[in-house]
């Protein structure tokens, strides 16, 4: 007889070779436990060890892999456990019961002979409960626009905004989605997916190249992972991490300044530093010495959030691939949301410029990223406009989405709370109001947080209108010369426009005005998301938040005035 799986507490799925004859296998199972009651699953890690090393089957890629570990999905039940257990009964497996440290467990005896049939029933049997865990988590439903207070007559209007860039050579083409309390309400293509070497039409499928929206979807969204974990605070120092940070003068440099872009550091250094291979590039970015003073001055820089990508993998022992597609894609059923695109993505993705005689489908436009081997913080992540739908949805839901908990709603607010950067208005890791923010909607609320992308890409969400507005497209196609920022702005004005439902305003709107603005080095490099296209960059007013010390809630709203830690541990615990 099988025996039961009582999941209660925090249950472990680990495997062992003690040697070459007899293989142990326990397996542990990670749950959560709320109040006394098991909530929902999060994942089982299956670790094989023989004498001398450990081997991971990794599910997504079906190799071997570093550090090994096989992650299986969050809504993992007890009954697929069990399944995984009846599976391995015919070859010969042998249950015994224990209890250790108070916890349940089980584990079973695999004989030498069958010990690789095992392996490859449950990577098989991984592979496809990770694939049904995300085909159970449900895209966004479509509503007519009427159904969410919204004016179909006016969303019409967007058409022509587009129907204007296509002509005047913006954009090959785009895709635009609006999203409005849980629903799609407007997804539409326009124009060519490619124009060159053969014309290819634009669908509403197609991954684009996001390039700085990496920045929030997953470096940022990482690091607020590790902050909710107890694994970092906002006010640390870098070098507390990476201890080689802290030469020439970086020492002092925060995690939360390389949220805010407040760190000194230059819009992007040298290609060339990159040349030889990640190691060596991180040896130079090490080595280099603020611009300015430390927390003293905004400067949009992409070097930060390579630094904030190197501490996510320091910190967690995956890279942000891995780490992103584990924590917050694979959850979320983001299936088409990832670094390194594979072949069955290639058709369907946007292409960009050429280099070296080939045009960039599926390779990271951003030189840099490339050269770090297509995962980067601060750019190299691909993605379709209804994956994007999804995490904008989990963002307003204050973190979740179809029951699947990402972020809390604590740390949501902190993310997309208001930061003084001086000329710019900031969150950790979005844009509120800067000189970058051409792309934001007109219409938006002050509590409208976004990001746009150099090669095209843009996104915002608004808490106060319960808006999302998506605008993809590889302006840079085919010769790097398009400009649809305008375009992204004014799609955005529209959306909120068609709006009717809107509660009475309860604060006067910032009115925008010119600001002086540190220019990004390289206008090639994603460091130019937006600088190129600025027309009217808004700024700060003189009454606007000040900028909270690193590590302390923004003092905006109904925190204003009420400055207080964040968390109380401190490095070195």
């Amino acid at each position: 007889m099988i025996p039961m799986v009582r999941c209660v507490g925090n249950l472990s799925l680990e495997s062992t070779l003690s040697n070459m004859r007899d293989a142990w296998i326990s397996a542990v199972l990670l749950n959560f436990c709320t109040n006394g009651k098991v909530g929902e699953y999060e994942c089982v890690r299956v670790t094989v060890k023989s004498s001398c090393q450990w081997i991971y089957l990794d599910p997504h890629t079906l190799r071997l892999r570093y550090p090994h570990t096989l992650y299986l999905p969050n809504c993992l039940a007890k009954a697929q456990l069990q399944t995984w257990l009846i599976a391995c009964w015919p070859i010969g497996v042998r249950f015994r019961s224990g209890r250790q440290a108070s916890m349940p467990s089980c584990s079973f005896r695999i004989r030498h002979q069958s010990l690789w049939i095992a392996i490859l029933l449950v990577l098989g049997w991984s592979v496809g409960v990770c694939q049904s865990a995300a085909a159970e988590v449900p895209k966004l439903p479509h509503a007519k626009p009427e159904e969410v207070g919204m004016s179909p007559a006016h969303l019409k209007n967007i058409d022509a905004v587009v129907t204007e860039g296509l002509k005047i050579g913006r954009m090959p083409g785009c895709v635009v989605l609006v999203g409005r309390q849980g629903r799609i309400v407007f997804e539409k293509a326009y124009g060519q997916r490619a124009v060159s070497p053969d014309p290819e039409p634009m669908t509403v499928d197609t991954v684009f190249d996001l390039a700085s929206i990496t920045k929030p979807l997953a470096t940022a969204t990482s690091i607020m992972l590790l902050i909710e974990r107890g694994d970092l605070r906002l006010r640390d120092k870098v070098s507390y991490y990476i201890p080689e940070f802290s030469k020439n003068g970086k020492q002092d440099v925060t995690i939360y300044q390389l949220l805010t872009h407040q760190s000194g550091f230059i819009p992007d250094n040298a290609d060339a530093d990159y040349l030889q291979g990640p190691d060596t590039a991180f040896q130079k970015i090490f080595a280099l010495t603020p611009q300015s003073p430390p927390g003293t001055k905004f400067i949009y820089s992409d070097v930060g959030f390579i630094v904030l990508g190197e501490l996510v993998k320091r910190l967690s022992g995956q890279n942000l691939h891995e780490f992103s597609h584990e924590h917050i894609y694979q959850p979320l059923g983001m299936t088409e949301t990832t670094y390194l695109p594979g072949n069955d993505l290639i058709p369907r993705i946007a292409p960009t410029e050429q280099r070296k005689g080939k045009w960039l489908r599926g390779q990271v436009h951003d030189p840099r990223a490339e050269y770090l081997g297509g995962v980067a913080g601060h750019a190299g992540l691909f993605s379709t406009a209804q994956d994007l739908a999804v995490y904008c949805q989990m963002m307003l839901n204050r973190g979740t989405y179809a029951n699947v908990r990402i972020l809390s709603p604590r740390g949501v607010s902190v993310m997309t709370d208001t930061y003084n950067s001086g000329t710019s208005l900031r969150g950790l890791g979005w844009d509120k109001l800067s000189t970058f923010s051409t792309n934001r909607g007109e219409l938006f609320t002050e509590s409208a947080y976004g990001h746009s992308g150099f090669t095209g890409t843009s996104l915002w969400i608004d808490p106060g209108l319960d808006l999302f507005v998506i605008v993809l497209s590889n302006r840079v196609h085919p010769d790097g010369k398009g400009l649809i920022n305008p375009v992204s702005g004014r799609i955005g004005t529209i959306a909120a426009a068609a709006i009717l439902d809107v509660p009475a305003p309860t604060s006067t709107p910032r009115t925008p005005q010119p600001v002086q603005q540190e220019e990004p080095a390289n206008s090639g490099s994603s460091s130019a998301d937006v600088a190129s296209e600025e027309a009217s960059p808004p700024a700060p007013k003189a009454g606007d938040v000040a900028p909270p010390p690193p590590g302390t809630v923004p003092a905006t709203g109904a925190n204003r005035g009420n400055t207080r830690p964040l968390f109380n541990r401190r490095p070195g615990r």
